[in-house]
């Protein structure tokens, strides 16, 4: 009897003790999916959710929140109603744009169609996301196709969590160049030049916003933001301090990549992989880009982004 006493007493301080580390259930994590979206929660807390509605002009992710609901994205703001939470867009490719888009019809006039959505719920309450895309004029065939792959795992004791996102490209037509407004610097070089790719648009409310890459905390200079393996994004909405991490592939175009970043007017930032020219794809020709997003409470340091970045390079992404 003493003995079930003594291990009935042990497993109660264990209990205490991961909760107090702040261990959680899987049970408290549950998703809502449907025709055109896919959201994880928990209990009634919108953590993120992905969506994909055909009348959409890009698929993409919004909200991406913290684990206590804080939301940290901003879709279609008033500025740039293009931006949306984060998402992947080319800027030109063969010359017609695929980023901005029209304030009234909210279509870009470069087409991103996409099919074959598949969610797959995974048993450690992590889920991924498939999904084809083509890149056309309006009537046109293909020039450009994608395979896609997003893995989000479930918000771990920390209650920090990940997106690792995999897309793979396939070049259609004979020539496929994919272009930037150019940076400053070239020629015909613009002050906000240079922007293609993944991109992150923060919410607005931000106070204290800080960048740091691999070099430590980034001094903004415009919105060029340095050749690096990883950034993050961080600040303060109210008491609640979060941070934004994106880390890059190394064997991704131009990686380390160049990125774009600013906290003036707006808060933004991207590994702009074409930042510094344009990539030529022949027919047939494949490339793959890997990321890792990492969304978590409280600020990191530059030893903890390293850290990451390790892991990310070492880990087995799904898909490879």
């Amino acid at each position: 009897m003493q003995n079930k006493n003594y291990v009935s007493i042990l497993l109660l301080l264990l209990c205490q003790t991961l909760c107090a580390m702040g261990t959680f259930s899987k049970s408290d994590y549950h998703f809502i999916e449907n025709d055109h979206s896919v959201a994880l929660y928990k209990d009634k807390t919108l953590i993120w959710q992905f969506n994909y509605d055909q009348n959409l002009s890009k698929p993409y992710f919004h909200p991406i929140s913290l684990v206590d609901g804080t939301v940290l994205t901003w879709e279609s703001p008033p500025d740039h109603p293009w931006h949306h939470g984060l998402w992947f867009s080319w800027k030109d490719i063969n010359g017609v744009n695929y980023w901005e888009e029209d304030r009234k019809t909210g279509q870009s006039k470069g087409k991103t169609d996409w099919s074959n959505v598949k969610v797959k719920k995974l048993s450690d309450a992590s889920v991924q996301i498939t999904m084809d895309l083509d890149y056309h004029e309006p009537g046109q065939s293909a020039l450009l196709t994608e395979k896609r792959i997003m893995t989000i795992s479930a918000p771990d004791a920390s209650e920090s969590y990940t997106i690792n996102w995999i897309s793979e490209f396939t070049a259609v037509a004979d020539k496929v160049v994919l272009d930037r407004t150019p940076p400053p610097g070239q020629e015909n070089g613009k002050s906000w030049g240079g922007y293609a790719g993944l991109s992150f648009r923060v919410c607005e409310g931000v106070k204290d916003a800080l960048y740091i890459n691999t070099a430590g905390p980034k001094e903004l200079s415009g919105r060029y933001g340095g050749k690096s393996e990883v950034v993050e994004y961080s600040g303060l909405l109210g008491d609640t301090a979060f941070g934004i991490a994106i880390l890059d592939h190394p064997n991704n175009l131009n990686s380390p990549s160049s990125w774009y970043l600013t906290a003036k007017g707006m808060h933004y930032f991207s590994p702009a992989v074409i930042f510094d020219k344009p990539h030529t794809m022949s027919k047939r020709e494949k490339m793959t880009l890997k990321y890792r997003i990492i969304i978590h409470p409280e600020r990191w340091d530059l030893n903890k982004l390293k850290e990451e970045h390790k892991l990310f390079i070492g880990d087995h992404i799904a898909g490879d």
